[in-house]
């Protein structure tokens, strides 16, 4: 069974069929035992009007026969009829059978009873429990002590064939039948109540392939219990987000094509003026030409890198993902910084780190972290530049943490730290931490904090899944 409907089907019935089976089989129990002792408080009551019956003296001689032998036959013959007794035994204080209703050839189990006529024969009144004997009946014998002047003289054994037992059966053929008939009702309604259930989620099932076919009009109102209620608009939500994501990466792509195609034109512009820039610089002899065309080539770099920003901001990433070892990673993209940098870096790696793992882009994660350590390094306004780097691993992220002690930010500003071309530099366009978030965000699936006390720090904390 694949299916929730299936499933829900099976397990209602085999609910029901525990709660069938249980109830049957205690209920079984509690009758026969109620049966059992019922009918061993009968068999009390006849050994005792048997035990009324009898001369402790008359018992040596019962196994002879004779005119003792009749009486007794006769007066426990009535009670025999009357109770429905199987037999009535007698037994000497040899254990010796000296009397019975039916003679020698059903005395056979008195040497399976040997503990009940042990206790009897000291004045106890004991019964065997019921037993499985021929023909599938159940038998019951019940020891009850004759006693004379001296003590007890003999036993009584009433054994009964236990007829009770048919209205046991009966039980429990009519809890078989009626199991049979709550277990197809059962099944009828697991089938309702599974398809019930299973119609709203197979709605939402099929709401979920349009939505995958892009089709975000579908509308998802569907009615049910409340938890169905809520998955849906859980889904709806969710419709929602992954409407406004598409629709935003469709914006940025056709952006990106559109600024591939500008910058292509800007750089064609950009060439032509830097030439003619160096051109002057190298031919004229004016001092004031050779100024004007170096302040030209400068403003002409700055253009260039800020097309080379927006192209990597607006553009689609292909990352190549590869299992890159967090400590050779920190170690080498720390090694790759420019020496004024590095001078003012504090760096603190935690001991497991030679032991993590990451899935990630080398290139694009050491170019989010570098956008982040030139923003930290631009920051600083102090005589005593720090930068503090701290990276380890905790609950399967890897972390990297770093913290200058700059001007700090404003917390009003801090949430639009992350947004393209967002700045208070002079020299600045705002693209660095932005294309630092896409890669951390979108493409490693990670993420990145910021907590900053302004006028003394700023600290930048990346956390990315680590493999191990």
């Amino acid at each position: 069974m694949k299916t929730l409907r299936g499933k829900l089907a099976v397990y209602f019935f085999l609910a029901i069929l525990i709660i069938i089976g249980v109830y049957g089989g205690i209920t079984y129990n509690m009758i026969k035992q109620d049966l059992n002792t019922e009918m061993e408080n009968r068999l009390v009551i006849t050994g005792m009007l048997i035990q009324d019956y009898f001369e402790p003296s008359d018992i040596p001689f019962l196994h002879m026969g004779g005119r003792i032998h009749e009486k007794y036959f006769q007066k426990l013959g009535r009670i025999k009829n009357i109770t429905g007794v199987n037999d009535i035994i007698v037994l000497d204080m040899d254990k010796r059978p000296v009397f019975s209703m039916l003679g020698e050839k059903e005395q056979f189990f008195l040497p399976l009873d040997s503990y009940e006529i042990e206790k009897a024969l000291n004045g106890e009144i004991v019964s065997t429990p019921l037993y499985r004997g021929a023909g599938g009946r159940y038998f019951k014998t019940i020891y009850i002590p004759i006693e004379g002047p001296e003590g007890t003289a003999g036993i009584a054994g009433i054994e009964v064939s236990v007829i009770y037992m048919k209205y046991i059966n009966h039980y429990r053929n009519s809890l078989a039948i009626v199991g049979v008939i709550i277990m197809t009702i059962a099944m009828v309604l697991s089938f309702l109540i599974s398809r019930r259930v299973a119609r709203p989620i197979n709605l939402l099932r099929k709401k979920a392939v349009e939505i995958a076919k892009r089709n975000f009009e579908e509308d998802i109102d569907i009615e049910g219990e409340e938890e169905i209620k809520v998955l849906a608009g859980a889904f709806d939500d969710m419709k929602k987000d992954l409407k406004d994501y598409i629709q935003g990466r469709e914006k940025m792509a056709a952006v990106g094509e559109f600024s591939a195609g500008v910058a292509h034109e800007i750089r064609n512009s950009l060439n032509v003026v830097t030439g003619y820039a160096e051109l002057l610089k190298e031919k004229s002899e004016d001092e004031n030409a050779k100024k004007y065309a170096e302040s030209i080539l400068v403003s002409a770099r700055k253009m260039d890198l800020f097309v080379n920003n927006f192209l990597t901001y607006t553009k689609e990433f292909s990352p190549e993902f590869t299992d890159v070892n967090a400590g050779y990673f920190m170690k080498s993209f720390l090694a790759d910084l420019k020496p004024e940098i590095i001078k003012v870096i504090e760096y603190e790696a935690a001991d497991e780190l030679e032991k993590t793992t990451l899935k990630a882009d080398d290139y694009l994660l050491k170019k989010a972290l570098y956008n982040i350590i030139i923003n930290a390094y631009e920051a600083l306004d102090k005589k005593e530049k720090k930068i503090f780097v701290k990276s380890g691993a905790e609950k399967e992220k890897f972390f990297v943490v770093i913290k200058d002690n700059g001007k700090g930010v404003a917390e009003e500003k801090r949430d639009k730290i992350f947004q393209p071309f967002y700045t208070e530099k002079k020299e600045g366009y705002g693209l660095g931490l932005g294309i630092a978030y896409k890669i951390i965000k979108e493409i490693h699936g990670g993420s990145v904090e910021i907590k900053s006390k302004e006028g003394q720090w700023t600290e930048f904390a990346v956390f990315l899944p680590a493999i191990k």
